[in-house]
């Protein structure tokens, strides 16, 4: 599995450690399953508003989380991601 597929895993991994499922964390941020679905697997990127309610949800359980924990790695992937295929070019 690769570095990408890791870190948005990553943003999996915190639904679940809430208990929650897609469905379930989507209608909290007020939006579908299936655009859950894309934002966690990195084919639509969260937004603000929705980045600082999971960051909220998250610190019930893990009280100094931050935005950048949750959601950085993510952009820093990518960005290598995209910078290793210009560069196979």
């Amino acid at each position: 599995m690769n570095k990408t597929k890791k870190q948005l895993n990553k943003v999996a991994g915190y639904r679940v450690m809430l208990g929650l499922n897609q469905t379930e964390l989507g209608k909290y941020l007020g939006i579908t399953k299936q655009a859950y679905s894309n934002k966690e697997t990195g084919r639509n990127s969260f937004s603000d508003k929705e980045k600082i309610m999971i960051k909220d949800l998250v610190s019930k359980h893990i009280p100094d989380i931050t935005i950048d924990n949750i959601f950085f790695w993510l952009k820093v992937c990518k960005s290598i991601n995209k910078t290793r295929r210009l560069n196979n070019k």
